[in-house]
């Protein structure tokens, strides 16, 4: 099948790295094609970077009158949607996704656990949640829309405990210290201040954070880094995330809210022990899991 997946944006984050997972496991017999709307710099571009070298990637670059154009040179038989397009379509490009005569299946997905109370405008052919908690919340709010889960997975990636020592040492960590991670973009809503907190009063271990500080969360992070703890390491965007799993002991998620963080699976896979706060969107979906602590 000719697949679309469009975007609003590219830019470093769990929605793009959805995309990539899906790309990677839809590769094989279908021809795959990625289009961003909107493109926020050079700087936060890792899932960008490995989209562009999977599959055909083009851009809009925020210039949504080449959206038409663009989709009758693919002639897609799907577009899938990475968010609700009523949020990032304009009025006549949210008319042609769903004409009358359209010769694609549109299905749509959203990231966002601030998709409750969502009015829809239009209804697509299929909606894609990303775990059950969506997926209630579509049925109750589309109920003819056939729906259907494709979660983030968790997977298997041991990690020995010589290899956990190597890993240390090609990051420059301490091997004698124990290595706090956390991962996500510096937000409010990621909440990193608690953890610098924590890092004050535990100056025996080292807290590492990996994740971009975009300028228009300057306001949040900004003050953070005029008194960070001198045990917090913040590394910044990377695209090596998964060396970073692999060296640290533990992995801490001190968000204020989240739909189904990818982060958290990812550790997860890596075997890191897991303390993040319970949300009504996870449903039960860690509690048994004896790897994670609830804050």
């Amino acid at each position: 099948m000719r697949i679309l997946y469009l975007l609003p944006h590219c830019s470093t984050g769990g929605m793009p790295q959805y995309v990539v997972r899906q790309v990677q496991d839809f590769l094989e017999g279908n021809e795959i094609f990625v289009l961003e709307v909107d493109f926020y710099g050079e700087q936060y571009v890792v899932q960008r970077n490995r989209l562009q070298a999977m599959c055909t990637f083009d851009s809009l670059y925020g210039n949504q009158a080449l959206l038409q154009s663009k989709i009758e040179q693919i002639n897609p038989e799907v577009i899938h949607c990475q968010e609700l397009p009523e949020k990032f379509l304009d009025q006549p490009n949210l008319e042609y996704l769903y004409k009358q005569d359209r010769t694609w299946f549109v299905v749509v997905t959203s990231h966002s656990s601030l998709t409750y109370g969502q009015s829809f405008d239009r209804y697509p052919d299929k909606l894609v949640a990303v775990n059950n908690w969506q997926k209630n919340l579509f049925l109750t709010q589309l109920p003819t829309v056939p729906c259907d889960i494709w979660e983030f997975p968790i997977e298997s990636k041991e990690v020995t405990p010589e290899q956990k020592i190597q890993k240390k040492l090609e990051l420059g960590m301490d091997i004698n210290r124990k290595h706090i991670l956390n991962v996500g973009l510096f937000t409010p809503g990621k909440n990193q201040g608690e953890l610098f907190e924590i890092a004050r009063v535990n100056p025996q271990n080292t807290y590492h954070f990996v994740g971009n500080q975009a300028p228009n969360f300057e306001n949040y992070w900004g003050p953070l880094m005029q008194n960070k703890p001198a045990n917090c390491v913040v590394w910044g965007e990377k695209d090596d995330v998964d060396l970073f799993y692999q060296a640290c002991d533990e992995f801490y998620f001190p968000s204020t809210f989240e739909l189904n963080p990818i982060c958290i699976k990812e550790a997860l896979s890596y075997g890191l022990p897991c303390k993040i706060r319970k949300f009504l969107t996870y449903g039960s979906d860690y509690d048994n899991n004896p790897l994670v602590t609830y804050i």
